[in-house]
Parts: structure tokens; sequence; C-alpha cells
């Protein structure tokens, strides 16, 4: 349940700090380690590059398109708008991750995010 919560904290702090974004299946019965969310006008790409350079480690898409090239067909199936699906990422958090741990990656994606932007 601690690892639920802690998915719960990312999720809702993201969507108070960064525009245009969204958290992909919020509302389904899903596994509670994993958040899977889609920034409008980033790609997902650059993202992961720049976060990987802060020693931050997240996927990009859904994990049934894992190492594929191409977007992710489950996002596209989901209804999700291309703008969003172009900034898919995916974070796994485990037991041992703590809650400055989130703040950490929240506030370099924050970051990040404004700086692809500009």
């Amino acid at each position: 349940k601690e690892i639920k919560k802690l998915r719960d904290y990312l999720e809702n702090s993201l969507l108070e700090r960064i525009t245009d974004i969204k958290i992909n299946s919020f509302d389904a019965n899903r596994l509670p380690n994993i958040s899977n969310f889609s920034i409008k006008g980033v790609d997902s790409s650059m993202l992961l590059m720049m976060l990987d350079l802060k020693g931050i480690c997240v996927s990009a898409g859904s994990a049934c398109t894992a190492g594929a090239i191409e977007k992710s067909h489950v996002l596209s199936s989901m209804g999700i708008n291309q703008d969003y699906i172009n900034g898919s990422i995916r974070v796994s958090l485990d037991y041992f991750n703590q809650k400055k741990e989130v703040d950490i990656f929240i506030n370099e994606l924050e970051r990040i995010v404004e700086k692809i932007r500009k």
C-alpha cells in the first residue's frame, strides 16, 4: 500500500506542477508501482537523455513497446493524442524509493520540461 501512496503522490504532484500533462490509465486498475504519463509537446527521447544526465532512469512509452523505436500502439488505442504520446514516460517505483527521491525527480522533470519547451 505504501508504494501506491508514493505513486499517487508522484502523479498528483506532476498534475499540479507541469502543464499539459496527462496521467495514462489514471482511474484504471493497475500495478501500484508504475506510473505512465504523457507531456504534450515534449519528445520523450529528449526527456530520457536529459534525465539520464541527472542520474534518473525512466522509460519511454508503454511497457508493451519497451525498446521499440515507434510510438506506443497501446497508448494510441487508448485514444491518447499523438502530441501527448510523443512525450510519454514510464516510471517504475520500488519499495525502497522514498518521497525525497520522488521530489527530486519531480523538480528535475519540471526544469527539463521548461527548458525543452523554450
